[in-house]
């Protein structure tokens, strides 16, 4: 048995309230991620090498500014992740030949990540962080294990999403293993196998040499 990761993707229905939140927290996921890009950017022109633990220093002072101060309506987790996916895309572009991080536009495709912080699922209910309620999600599937994230996703037609990352319990099926049996072919049974199995010699030679000598007496 081991423990694998699935996800389970269901519509969920926000009300008015919690549909104008999610437009917020696309919006400030966005606008950190952009905005954590430019300051790497910048800081590598000056030859500063900026790490994402100096940048999340950053967002926090950021939050406190009076001009920013809308950043706070939202889940930090949620900007966080923002700061973690810049990350990640940086590690692709120096260890594995991705391309370099670009700014993201409203235009993209919004969905921001909460993790365990961020959220509660209980009897089939999720709850986010920064919503009053929980949120009406159509389950069409049932599973068993943890929520370990929940990814909400925006479909250009208006239609919202919950993504469930669920830890589950594998039980894979035990290989079967070949067996494996001996073969002695002789002249009294032409096959026998170790099992005790036999295969009775055939004798086509001997049945040939009968045909044969009947022809030769008919001649």
């Amino acid at each position: 048995m081991k423990e694998i990761c699935r996800a389970y993707k269901f519509r969920i229905y926000p009300d008015a309230e919690q549909q104008l939140n999610l437009e917020k927290t696309f919006g400030c996921s966005r606008y950190i991620y952009n905005w954590a890009l430019a300051q790497r950017k910048e800081a590598y022109a000056e030859g500063i090498k900026l790490k994402n633990n100096d940048v999340s220093q950053r967002l926090t002072l950021l939050k406190k500014q009076t001009e920013t101060e809308w950043l706070n309506e939202v889940s930090s987790v949620c900007l966080q992740q923002s700061l973690i996916n810049l990350d990640t895309a940086y590690q692709n572009f120096f260890k594995h030949g991705a391309k370099h991080p670009k700014f993201k536009k409203k235009s993209d495709k919004q969905a921001v990540r909460y993790v365990k912080s961020a959220f509660t699922f209980s009897g089939g209910k999720l709850k986010l962080a920064k919503h009053k309620k929980s949120l009406t999600m159509k389950l069409s599937r049932t599973f068993l294990g943890e929520v370990t994230s929940v990814t909400v996703s925006k479909n250009p037609d208006g239609k919202f999403y919950a993504s469930l990352l669920v830890k589950e319990n594998y039980h894979s099926k035990p290989a079967r293993s070949a067996k494996q049996i001996g073969i002695d072919l002789g002249i009294k049974d032409f096959a026998t196998f170790s099992d005790g199995t036999k295969v009775a010699n055939p004798k086509h030679l001997l049945k040939s040499l009968k045909k044969m000598k009947r022809f030769i007496l008919t001649l």
